[in-house]
């Protein structure tokens, strides 16, 4: 289990926390939501040092790993099922701009509401085609510090996402960032000199997750995430500020709420689903003052999942998604 509370607790303190749950308060209802990224391809062809797909696609000579569309549509169910907001992520692969639209329609269809999509690069007569689909276009920043992006990302330069702002005219504009690659505090401001040139609507923070397939040995600590959230709150009012935790961080969830985070994800809630990391989730939201809008707790609207009717294929993807949950809960 990994350990977010460090030594660190001096780079958050009574004064930053108030002032960000200030800005919060004056912009935002009390509310939070689970946010769940569906991913097009588990395969990465970038080639970059976070990622263990990387190694992954080279151990496998690159063999095809497109998910089906029974699995999509079958996750897509979940989600709306339990109120949790839904990103598309395309991966690190161009996919085929007909799949995309055709997936696109039938989410909106589902769940009757547009979604944000996340990609490498999108040409802008593709976003013009998808638009009928999306809230906004995400770009995988992953990291504002330069030198970190020269080192581990040498094939995605900023550029490609710049571009596609550009390109997504009257669309909401988002970037996720990892913390604990070799970053510093230093680099907030450059992250904010960036959301504000580039008309930032949202921004995601993610903790590093140390793999066997990557350098990485430790997360960052919840103070140091929180610190960045906070500083990002109270520059960035009216932003949505989206937190990543995972199992065994789930008590710092409270603290970036406090710091200003509009929503919570990364969590693994199919195999998490009703642990006791999950109920603790929703705990800290409570605690919180929050509503949450989500659930990964309640057994019985999932099981209601069984019940619904769509085509074979997808039901039984998604019946298989219920037995997961349900031997690890």
């Amino acid at each position: 289990m990994m350990q977010p509370w460090t030594s660190e607790e001096h780079l958050v303190n009574e004064q930053i926390l108030e002032e960000a749950h200030a800005a919060f308060s004056s912009n935002f209802k009390p509310e939070a939501w689970f946010e769940r990224t569906i991913f097009l391809s588990w395969q990465n062809v970038v080639n970059c040092t976070l990622c263990h797909l990387t190694k992954t696609s080279q151990i496998t000579n690159q063999m095809s790993a497109k998910r089906s569309l029974a699995s999509l549509m079958a996750e897509v169910c979940l989600a709306k099922q339990l109120d949790w907001k839904i990103q598309l992520s395309t991966g690190y692969l161009n996919a085929n701009i007909e799949d995309l639209v055709s997936i696109s329609k039938k989410i909106v269809e589902l769940t009757g509401q547009k979604f944000w999509l996340e990609a490498q690069s999108i040409p802008g007569i593709d976003i013009d085609i998808l638009k009928p689909y999306l809230l906004g276009i995400n770009a995988p920043l992953e990291s504002i510090n330069k030198g970190v992006r020269k080192r581990m990302f040498p094939n995605a330069p900023i550029r490609n996402f710049l571009t596609m702002f550009d390109d997504a005219v009257h669309l909401m504009k988002g970037a996720s960032i990892v913390l604990g690659m070799g970053e510093t505090l230093s680099d907030i401001q450059e992250l904010h000199h960036f959301i504000q040139m580039n008309h930032i609507d949202k921004i995601t923070f993610l903790p590093i997750i140390p793999h066997r397939n990557t350098p990485f040995k430790k997360s960052p600590s919840s103070f140091y995430m929180t610190r960045w959230i906070a500083e990002t709150r109270i520059a960035f009012p009216k932003i949505e500020i989206v937190a990543g935790t995972w199992k065994g961080r789930v008590a710092e969830v409270g603290l970036f709420l406090k710091a200003g985070a509009n929503a919570i994800t990364k969590f693994p809630a199919v195999k998490r689903f009703n642990s006791e990391d999950a109920k603790s989730i929703e705990q800290e939201i409570l605690t919180s003052k929050r509503n949450f809008l989500s659930t990964i707790t309640n057994i019985s609207k999932l099981i209601q999942l069984k019940d619904l009717t769509t085509d074979i294929e997808t039901k039984d993807k998604l019946l298989k998604y219920i037995q997961t949950i349900q031997e690890h809960k």
